[in-house]
């Protein structure tokens, strides 16, 4: 029977740098792609659209530094990524599908919370 090895690999700052990289233009762009869409796709209003970023942003900016406290304590940062990543895809899916005001306004504020973690922090 072989024995396992349960090394952890050290920390590669080029992967955190990877994952900023590529996750900052997804989040990022986000934002402006809903205005449009809700705007010129679902003719929302431009105070309805105005409303739903507005709580979306004030909820993100509130969970800032605790979602950070979290991830820098926490030892499941991939775990974290992978969450959000979920959470992120499932909000955009949530907004296509159903474009109404309450859904848009749920899925956008966890699309601004989860956005905290992708957020550029210190190597462990």
């Amino acid at each position: 029977m072989a024995v396992t090895s349960t090394r952890r690999r050290p920390f590669n700052p080029f992967s955190l740098d990877a994952v900023n990289f590529l996750l900052a233009d997804v989040r990022g762009a986000l934002g402006p792609y809903l205005n449009v869409f809700l705007v010129t796709e679902q003719h929302w209003s431009q105070t309805e659209v105005g409303l739903v970023t507005t709580i979306a942003g004030l909820l993100g900016l509130a969970v800032q530094a605790p979602i950070g406290a979290a991830i820098d304590e926490t030892r499941a940062k991939r775990g974290a990524i992978v969450l959000a990543l979920a959470v992120l895809g499932i909000g955009a899916a949530v907004i296509f599908a159903w474009p109404s005001f309450w859904p848009v306004v749920i899925a956008n504020s966890l699309m601004a919370i989860v956005g905290d973690v992708f957020g550029p922090r210190s190597p462990p």
